[in-house]
């Protein structure tokens, strides 16, 4: 069917998870940099330092190492979020098969131009589209011939092995044939550009939710009513951003796009990250400045008190009355005094040194990089680096103790490599499992290390 009716209004496929914008940047970065206690507080020591009448230093000398700490944290931010925006660059741009109606032909499409009611073809052969699908899809067909296709959910939730999906089988046969592959006896199904091109249907399905697997819908195809499912295995219902496995092709329209599809329904505002570390350093610079604040409160109680001593006002070098000043006016001695708890904040204001801050944002900053830049964490098979997207939670990395997980398949990704196997009391494969080298460690022997393979031969199969 065409793209949705003229008179409904659909989100874009076009997604960003930026959390900046080029208007909203200054204001909204300076908010939440401002959400730290150590940037307030030298926000109001620079203010006072600029007052010259309470001020026994020039302001400049907090305000200059104020806006290099705001203009570099700015600045890291910036770089982390156009590093977002890249990212969302990519995804939007990637391409995918869409049907031309006029001409009955696929054509190559960025995801940011998909619609609802495209009808999209992925496929996992080499030519130039990715594999992952582009937008919330329903199964129209596949190339099995039952009309099934395997999908990879572990963008969404993380889980390796192969989800199972059925196209309607009414579908499946009207807009397929199928043939023997002269190469390997399987039989394949291939569409029929006619009954592509001539489709039509309607789907009718519920608003858009965050349910990853629930998906409730139907399908008017030739006067018949189809029920279209979803679920974690099973039913019609194609995730944006998982991936086609084991199957050449599949063919679904589009459903939800952009906001409105599941993945992006459970994603949320990027978080202003705050470390352990950070927290505990607010706490510990809390407690510096409640002493200081003592400090401050007694020094401006000795000061109205010294102040308005009759040996005050008779030291003639003082330069009373005419060296009246706001801290120094012996008619006034509280009010000088309260005008000296400021001075004496300014002054003792090092006590809490900016220069820390510097210092974290820099360390945070090379671990960052020494993360992006770690080849032992790089992935071949698929050809991804390790990536540290933002320098906030870095330094918790090296803190990690325990791992928690359900299963052994969390973290070996359900991959292992054939060893060694029993047939009949035979044994096949050379080497040692893990199950021997245990029982020879608790009997005290120490097997030989596994024979390396052959020169040129194959390396053990993969099973999944």
């Amino acid at each position: 069917a065409p793209p949705g009716p003229k008179d409904i209004k659909f989100v874009s496929n076009f997604v960003s998870t930026t959390k900046y914008t080029a208007v909203s940047f200054v204001p909204m970065n300076l908010f939440l940099q401002f959400h730290r206690f150590s940037n307030c507080y030298f926000l109001v020591i620079a203010i006072l330092a600029s007052i010259p009448s309470i001020s026994p230093v020039g302001g400049l000398t907090f305000w200059f190492p104020l806006v290099i700490v705001i203009s570099l944290t700015a600045i890291k931010d910036g770089i982390e979020d156009y590093r977002r925006y890249q990212s969302d660059v990519e995804e939007n741009n990637r391409q995918t098969e869409v049907l031309n109606h006029s001409t009955g032909q696929f054509e190559a499409l960025p995801w940011k131009d998909v619609t609802v009611g495209s009808i999209v073809r992925v496929t996992t052969m080499e030519d130039g589209c990715s594999a992952m699908i582009p937008a919330d899809l329903t199964l129209l067909a596949s190339s099995a011939e039952d009309g099934s296709c395997f999908l990879e959910t572990a963008n969404l939730d993380g889980e390796t092995n192969l989800k199972l999906r059925h196209a309607p089988e009414l579908v499946q046969k009207d807009m397929t044939h199928v043939t023997t592959s002269s190469f390997d006896g399987a039989r394949i199904a291939s569409l029929i550009p006619a009954k592509l091109k001539a489709v039509d249907f309607t789907v009718v399905c519920s608003l858009p939710d965050a349910m990853l697997y629930d998906f409730n819908a139907r399908m008017v195809f030739k006067g018949q009513d189809l029920p279209l499912s979803g679920g974690s295995s099973g039913g019609q219902f194609l995730q944006r951003s998982t991936k086609l496995r084991n199957s050449r092709w599949c063919v679904g329209v589009v459903v939800y796009t952009g906001k409105d599809t599941k993945i992006q329904r459970n994603m949320s505002e990027p978080p202003n990250k705050v470390s352990a570390i950070e927290r505990r350093l607010n706490s510990f610079i809390l407690c510096v400045f409640c002493f200081q604040a003592i400090l401050c409160i007694v020094g401006a109680i000795g000061a109205s008190i010294w102040i308005a001593l009759d040996t005050t006002k008779a030291a003639w070098y003082l330069g009373f009355p005419d060296g009246i000043t706001t801290t120094f006016n012996p008619s006034n001695p509280a009010l000088s005094g309260f005008f000296s708890f400021f001075s004496y904040l300014i002054l003792l204001s090092l006590l809490i040194p900016i220069s820390l801050y510097v210092s974290v944002e820099f360390v945070k900053v090379f671990i960052m990089v020494q993360i992006s830049a770690d080849r032992e964490m790089y992935v071949e098979e698929d050809d991804i680096p390790s990536r540290a997207r933002t320098s906030g939670l870095c330094e918790e990395l090296g803190q990690v103790s325990c791992i928690f997980s359900d299963k052994t398949g969390t973290l070996t990704q359900n991959l292992m490599e054939f060893k060694k196997c029993s047939i009949g009391g035979v044994e096949y494969g050379e080497g040692y499992c893990e199950v021997e080298r245990a029982i020879a460690r608790k009997n005290g022997t120490i097997l030989p290390d596994d024979p390396p393979p052959p020169p040129g031969g194959a390396p053990p199969p993969r099973v999944h």
